[in-house]
């Protein structure tokens, strides 16, 4: 560091003149300040120095003389000595801290005494210490907010710290008792949920651990295997090295998507290949009509009954010794509450869903005037062909008019209970005479022989319904003619479907409904009416997201079936080729597994140039029939 000596050097008076003649008196003050090292840009404070008190820092050389001359009248007055210096900077900086400081005072006397929370318990003050370090980093938070962005030059600047300091207490205290915190620390296994404890198992295993535990899953699925977690998990022990013990499997299982119910996984929706057919005609026809912005209405019936309640409330652990002291002692605490009915007086409900809640007039509430005791499971003994008449009579014309307003085109989806399939017109059977099938092969422009018998021309109908749509295509409903001559179109779904029917959804809320408001002593009547005003009240909002869901769902297994039909296209080839001397491959063409018989079925397809005219006979018939047979 370097050192500085000071000394005054000379001091010097005389007279001098200025411009006009005036005489005045003269006093010169040499500095000489010397340094004992020879430095550029060093600093001095000249504290001792008379007169130059004001000066905060002086830069000098290694030797420097200052002369400072002050021009003094006979009487001498005091005259403020002005001296350029680089200091304006500093004082900027002290003049935006202070502008600060007042802003944050300001902000502190701004804030009452009643913003502050209070302590809500009631419990003793020494029993209190959490609820307090609570309420302090309220109050902390509140002055934060009041400071604002002059917050970051405080202690304030940390809410955990802040606390910390305040309370006298550990941050880590402050941490785990404060329930809001942008950290939350890591949970212990004995703190998690049962949902937590299984995600956490899952996501110690290995992607190929895990996908092996369900391909075992479902290959004792398809060798129609009971599956037990007992089995599962001495397999996985064997087969995966599996450490741990049989309750962290059962968390896995859990993790993994698996639960443990009822079963009620029915095949026939996957294995038959008709409803298989079926449903992907429903979801191609399902994607127009979403195309064109169809407005649809979802119609079905269901049933309640009366004395509906919930299946399920709190009951004593040991009501089996309260029942027993019933039996001798009325007295006694009730032992539980009162079971409902499983069964009742029916009350038949049909209604149209559409995305603008139930359509007003299509409610229909029916009791049944069935003895209980005759009741079948169905209910088709009440809601009837007949009735069934008479109520599409009614809702098709509201359902049009309501898409008419719309400006949308008008789409009814139902399913295929027996009621709703009256037909006018079906194509011919097994068990239909030989007149109708040739009538029906007349009808359609296919060429026969008079004399073929039966099952020949059934064969050759039924390749032909085949061809062409199936036995759907060619049957005419007395319901859907009635639809179309008002502008509704009808779309049945497939069979075992029901889920692809937004009003079934619809069902389950009402039941529930009617379970939650309900007492074992209602009557049918009033069963009837709780059902009606919920129909009635049932809002828009919750319609659009029932569409939505099936919507959902329908889209899904749209995707993964144009996802397998595509990976069957990918694998199902042949690769043909021939290898030169060099090895290399030459003459490469893909063979598919598919045969072409084109030729054969364009006779059965219908076409525009169809002809009504049969073959003669002749003699070669019998030649000519035990051919076609092989064919078909």
């Amino acid at each position: 560091m370097t050192k500085f000596k000071k000394n005054v050097a000379r001091q010097t008076y005389g007279q001098r003149k200025d411009a006009s003649g005036r005489e005045f008196e003269v006093r010169s003050l040499g500095i000489q300040v010397k340094s004992t090292q020879s430095s550029k840009g060093s600093q001095v404070k000249p504290e001792n120095i008379i007169g130059l008190l004001h000066l905060k820092n002086v830069a000098t050389d290694s030797t420097v003389h200052h002369t400072v001359e002050i021009q003094c009248d006979s009487e001498p007055t005091p005259q403020p000595i002005v001296i350029q210096s680089s200091i304006d900077s500093e004082n900027k900086k002290l003049d935006m801290k202070d502008e600060m400081y007042k802003r944050i005072g300001r902000a502190l006397c701004a804030i009452k005494s009643d913003t502050f929370p209070k302590i809500p318990t009631k419990k003793n003050i020494k029993n209190s210490g959490e609820e307090i370090m609570r309420n302090v980093t309220n109050v902390i938070n509140i002055m934060r907010a009041s400071i604002g962005e002059d917050v970051r030059h405080t202690f304030l600047k940390n809410m955990i710290d802040a606390t910390s300091k305040v309370c006298g207490i550990s941050r880590n205290t402050v941490i785990n008792r404060t329930p809001e915190r942008e950290m939350k620390p890591k949970k212990r296994l004995r703190d998690m949920s049962r949902k937590e404890k299984c995600r956490r198992y899952v996501s110690e295993l290995p992607m190929l651990t895990r996908s092996r535990i369900i391909g075992r899953i479902h290959e004792m699925w398809r060798n129609g295997k009971d599956v037990t977690s007992e089995d599962l998990w001495k397999w996985s022990k064997e087969n995966l090295s599996f450490t741990k013990g049989k309750t962290v499997f059962l968390h896995v299982l859990r993790g993994l998507g698996f639960l443990y119910k009822k079963k009620d996984h029915n095949t026939v929706v996957e294995e038959r290949l008709d409803i298989i057919k079926r449903r992907g005609i429903y979801l191609n026809e399902k994607k127009k009509w979403d195309e064109k912005n169809a407005f649809y209405g979802s119609c079905d019936e269901t049933w309640a009954h009366d004395g509906m309640v919930r299946r399920y409330g709190w009951q004593h652990s040991n009501g089996g010794n309260y029942k027993r002291a019933r039996m001798s002692d009325l007295e006694a605490p009730q032992a539980g509450p009162q079971q409902g009915k499983e069964r009742g007086k029916r009350i038949i409900v049909a209604a149209v869903l559409t995305e603008k809640g139930v359509l007003p007039g299509s409610e229909l509430l029916l009791i049944s005037g069935v003895n209980v005791d005759e009741q079948k499971a169905d209910y088709h003994r009440d809601m009837d062909g007949d009735n069934f008449e008479r109520y599409y009579k009614t809702i098709v014309p509201l359902l049009a008019a309501e898409a008419q307003k719309e400006g949308r085109p008008a789409v009814l989806i139902v399913d295929n209970a027996p009621y709703h399939c009256k037909a006018i017109k079906k194509p011919p059977t097994s068990g239909s005479s030989k007149q109708e099938i040739q009538a029906f092969l007349t009808e359609n422009g296919l060429k026969f022989f008079k004399k073929q018998n039966r099952d020949v021309l059934y064969d050759l109908v039924k390749a032909f319904i085949d061809c062409n749509g199936g036995r759907e295509a060619f049957t005419t409903y007395e319901f859907d003619e009635y639809a179309k001559s008002h502008g509704v179109t009808v779309l049945r779904l497939p069979q075992y479907h029901c889920f692809f029917n937004p009003v079934e959804l619809l069902w389950s809320q009402l039941k529930q409904h009617l379970r939650k408001e309900g007492n074992t002593t209602d009557t049918a009547e009033t069963v009837r009416t709780r059902a009606l005003r919920f129909l009635q009240n049932f809002r828009d909002v919750s319609s659009k997201d029932l569409f939505a869901h099936t919507q959902k769902i329908e889209q899904d297994v749209r995707e993964m079936s144009e996802e397998r039909m595509l990976t069957l296209s990918e694998e199902h080839f042949d690769l043909l080729y021939d290898v030169d001397d060099e090895g290399r491959l030459i003459n490469v063409t893909i063979d598919g597994d598919d045969v072409d018989n084109g030729d054969f079925f364009d006779s059965f397809c219908l076409s525009d140039d169809s002809s009504d005219d049969s073959f003669d006979d002749s003699d070669d018939d019998e030649e000519l029939i035990i051919d076609y047979t092989e064919m078909v």
